[in-house]
């Protein structure tokens, strides 16, 4: 896997030697797994020598992943509740990958079919969530809302992190959600007049 950047050598007279050092990016492209980095003398090959043993490999070798953030709690919904109306959320994210996640943002939703779509109805709190490590996990809760313009029915509650996109994943972008495993009835109140005293 070519990196990209090189580094300009100067000419070297027999027995010179020329010591720099260069930053480079690994592409996103890469499959992740342990690599050795090799510079390569005389890259493009544009250079005839007696002996073409241009490349050297680094001591060490680099290991390359993802993060992968996953909820992997997530606490049940009331029953039943009023839009408008505010209920306990608890919810635990795991980093998952094999590198270290950055700061994020989980996001919560009510779905119909419990399952994450455009039709859901984003709750308007968000759980701020620090940089994780590979392994560590964050548990946080905190009293939401119903947005008070739900309509009645029966939604579950999603948890989705790094909703706001901001962690590269690599390929594992479709597993941040996490649906309730209960369902929660949003009702409209409907009051009505049960008795009414006689007149004198």
């Amino acid at each position: 896997v070519l990196l990209g950047a090189t580094r300009s050598v100067p000419i070297l007279q027999p027995g010179a030697i020329s010591t720099g050092t260069k930053t480079v990016t690994v592409p996103t492209t890469i499959a992740a797994g342990t690599y050795y980095v090799l510079a390569c003398a005389d890259g493009p090959g544009t250079i005839v020598e007696a002996d073409e043993n241009n490349c050297l490999a680094a001591g060490t070798t680099l290991g390359v992943g993802w993060p992968d953030l996953v909820v992997t709690s997530l606490s049940a919904p009331p029953a039943i509740i009023a839009p408008g109306k505010t209920f306990s959320v608890s919810h635990t994210v795991l980093n998952q990958g094999s590198v270290t996640a950055i700061a994020s943002t989980t996001r919560l939703y009510l779905s119909v079919d419990g399952g994450r779509s455009a039709e859901d109805i984003l709750v308007t709190y968000t759980f701020s969530v620090p940089s994780l490590g590979a392994g560590a996990t964050y548990t946080t809760g905190a009293s939401v809302k119903v947005p008070a313009t739900t309509p009645a029915g029966i939604y579950h509650l999603l948890a989705c992190a790094d909703d706001l996109l901001r962690v590269a994943e690599g390929v594992n972008e479709g597993n941040n959600c996490r649906t309730s495993t209960t369902t929660m009835d949003v009702r409209l109140s409907d009051l009505v007049q049960v008795s009414v005293s006689n007149p004198p």
